[in-house]
């Protein structure tokens, strides 16, 4: 019986992971040619007017996600719903290939909303594979999230050289192909008959206090790797610094960078977490240190010392992927750990959509403070860190003690 529950798990996990690649690869594809497509000669948008409908396009995201993540929890299940996804988003390829405005809108509304029920409810069933084996939640999510950056990563690359080559209408004909396979890939989904281990009885009376901690630590993350972005878009205006960067790095690796430094590091803590899966809020303390020295090192960033910028550059992107795979990696864990499973795919999708939503707050703030002085913000943004930081070593130790004290 042990060994059958195991080999449906390692099942369920590539299935799982396959989807969540092809999902990734079409959705970051269509998203790097939209704009291209939107003020190409075909439709002949406004620059400024096709900014404006790629921002409407994520703040609908924010809302279909909930929308999908409450379909999965209480009408359709998580199967269901990525299949449904996978078939609205091929449909919404399919209008992109419609050369016609009113076309490209109901694409974009397709699209979207495919998305929305998509994403929830792949991370949600994939972290209800290991609901009863919650050891492995910490390594589980290093590979969700690795499989989501090469995602990412490939989409762009192979959908930039699919456009240029053979034309918009193919790249949106071929990632339609790839929501199809996603959507006939979910049917090898088991949604497992075994009892997921949640009682209510038993559950530990701080489950809501973990779940909320996790999910506010996280959208700070977010908020603050917005913020970090002032100093690196300084860096990237320089004419100087680019051409001597150039000359050492290719321009794809450039434009890639926080991939070249994130993929390898997921895979390595991947496997640390197997050894060591405990105390994931000592971790989350851990992340927004490590997320601390990246501000720190992006703040030091100056006008013309080429040598300095470099190290400062490199290094605060270092210290800002071991940032992310602490506090975002653990969040999904922590969250799958506490949350009742009947309400995951909600939970996930309420934390993806106030990620989402505090990101296009803080954009303006972030634009205000850079026309002000252009390191402001990632001034602001470490002190933010800092204070953070300190917060929850705090709340962890006393925690530990309040625990020994009880216990």
């Amino acid at each position: 019986m042990k060994n059958c529950l195991e080999q449906k798990r390692v099942n369920n996990t590539f299935v799982i992971i396959v989807s969540v690649l092809l999902e990734r690869i079409s959705y970051y594809g269509v998203r790097s040619m939209l704009i291209l497509y939107m003020i190409g000669e075909t439709l002949q948008i406004a620059h400024y007017e096709a900014i404006t409908i790629y921002q409407y396009m994520l703040i609908f995201l924010l809302f279909s996600q909930l929308l999908g993540g409450i379909f999965g929890d209480f009408v359709l299940k998580n199967k269901k719903s990525i299949l449904i996804g996978g078939i609205v988003a091929v449909l919404g390829c399919v209008l992109f290939c419609i050369p016609n405005i009113n076309m490209m809108y109901l694409g974009i509304l397709f699209l979207t909303l495919g998305s929305g029920f998509l994403k929830p409810n792949m991370l949600a069933a994939y972290g209800k594979t290991y609901y009863n084996d919650k050891q492995y939640l910490d390594t589980a999510f290093s590979l969700y999230h690795l499989v989501v950056n090469i995602g990412a990563f490939i989409g762009v690359l192979l959908f930039a050289y699919i456009s240029d080559s053979f034309g918009f209408l193919v790249g949106f004909g071929f990632a339609g192909v790839l929501y199809l396979l996603t959507a006939l890939v979910s049917f090898a989904i088991s949604e497992t008959d075994e009892k997921l281990q949640y009682n209510q009885q038993s559950a530990s009376s701080y489950a809501i206090l973990y779940i909320v901690i996790a999910m506010v630590t996280s959208v700070a993350f977010w908020a603050l790797y917005e913020m970090s972005g002032t100093s690196r878009y300084m860096l990237g205006a320089d004419e100087s610094f680019m051409s001597q960067l150039s000359a050492y790095f290719s321009k794809e690796i450039l434009d890639y960078i926080d991939a070249v430094f994130l993929i390898p590091l997921l895979i390595i803590f991947g496997g640390i977490w197997l050894k060591f899966h405990r105390s994931q809020f000592l971790k989350i303390a851990l992340g927004f240190l490590f997320g601390s020295l990246a501000l720190f090192q992006f703040s030091q960033i100056s006008i013309g010392n080429f040598q300095e910028n470099i190290v400062y550059l490199f290094s605060g992107i270092f210290f800002y992927s071991l940032a992310e795979i602490y506090i975002v990696v653990i969040t999904f864990s922590i969250i799958t750990r506490y949350t009742n499973p009947k309400y995951l795919t909600t939970i996930m999708a309420l934390l993806a959509s106030l990620i989402g939503a505090i990101v296009y707050l803080v954009n303006p703030i972030t634009s205000f403070l850079f026309n002000n002085d252009p390191s402001l913000s990632t001034y602001v943004g470490l002190s933010i860190s800092i204070a953070i930081t300190v917060m929850l070593f705090l709340g962890f130790f006393f925690g530990k003690k309040i625990s020994k004290t009880n216990g």
